[in-house]
């Protein structure tokens, strides 16, 4: 919890992008829901990369990226 709420606050004061690596696909899918929905009133773009689960722009469009293991190391190695 407490590197979550680090992460937070270096996307939103420093305008940083952040990437959440969790081991399920499930526990993406809620982690992303739940930070979609405490960031909706803001401009903070939150995606998941799990899965087959590809967001239009990429992460490049992303302030907070939540993957799976697979996924966070196809996006590091890109």
């Amino acid at each position: 919890m407490v590197a979550e709420i680090l992460m937070i606050k270096r996307v939103l004061e420093l305008g940083k992008k952040a990437m959440m690596i969790v081991p399920y696909i499930s526990v993406a899918q809620e982690k992303m829901h739940s930070l979609q929905e405490l960031f909706s009133d803001t401009e903070v773009r939150v995606e998941g990369f799990m899965g087959t689960h590809n967001p239009q722009g990429g992460f490049q469009q992303t302030d907070i990226g939540i993957c799976t293991i697979e996924r966070a190391n196809s996006l590091i190695n890109r």
